[in-house]
């Protein structure tokens, strides 16, 4: 399909072998039984055009005729983002979660901290907030510095009998992943020292 102008297009075809188009009728593509895969072609205004492929085994390719280098290396890397909605999801509040087996092609970078926040929290035998809820969070290390246990939890109240661990005197504690982004609360069984709290965001 000839580009005439600079009018963005697109046009959706059976395969890039065959470049048949693919009728469109009421906001669906009609595919042959013989169809493999099929491609959508988008053309920019600058009249180059870009595509997106999906193989006839379900896999999602995603190219184009831009001459620069591509991906991580290149200083034009192809820009993914997937929707729920109105949400974006594959961020740090919003993952995407995969189940079953996973082929990665290229590297994965693995996400990273800049900035972190060192506090510390008196020892209390009441409920005391030992971090308030950020959804910035991207890790967390508390260290007991009290030679008493500490009960923590997930929200807000922690007590004897609502809590999400106990880290026992000079212990020290990692947030596993999925990262908690709420509010963390806490108390000792008497009061002695601080929790020393190192939130990475």
């Amino acid at each position: 399909m000839p580009v005439t102008d600079q009018t963005p297009q697109v046009v959706i075809v059976d395969n890039e072998t065959n470049l048949n188009p693919l009728a469109i009728t009421s906001g669906s593509a009609t595919v042959s039984g013989s169809t493999s895969g099929f491609v959508v072609f988008g053309v920019t205004t600058a009249g180059t055009a870009s595509y997106f492929k999906l193989d006839p085994s379900g896999n999602l390719f995603i190219t184009g005729s831009d001459t620069s280098t591509q991906g991580p290396s290149g200083s034009n890397p192809w820009k993914v983002e997937f929707y729920s909605g109105s949400t974006q999801v594959g961020t740090t509040t919003t993952p995407i979660w995969v189940t079953g087996s996973t082929r990665v092609f290229g590297s994965l970078t693995p996400l990273t901290a800049s900035t972190t926040t060192l506090t510390n929290v008196s020892s209390s035998t009441s409920n005391v907030t030992l971090v308030a809820a950020n959804t910035a969070r991207l890790g967390l290390i508390i260290y007991n510095d009290s030679n008493q246990t500490l009960t923590i939890k997930y929200g807000v109240t922690a007590s004897a009998t609502s809590m999400t661990l106990k880290l026992q005197a000079d212990g020290y504690w990692e947030m596993p992943e999925p990262i908690y982004t709420g509010i963390i609360s806490g108390l000792w069984s008497t009061a002695n020292g601080f929790a020393r709290i190192t939130e990475s965001t």
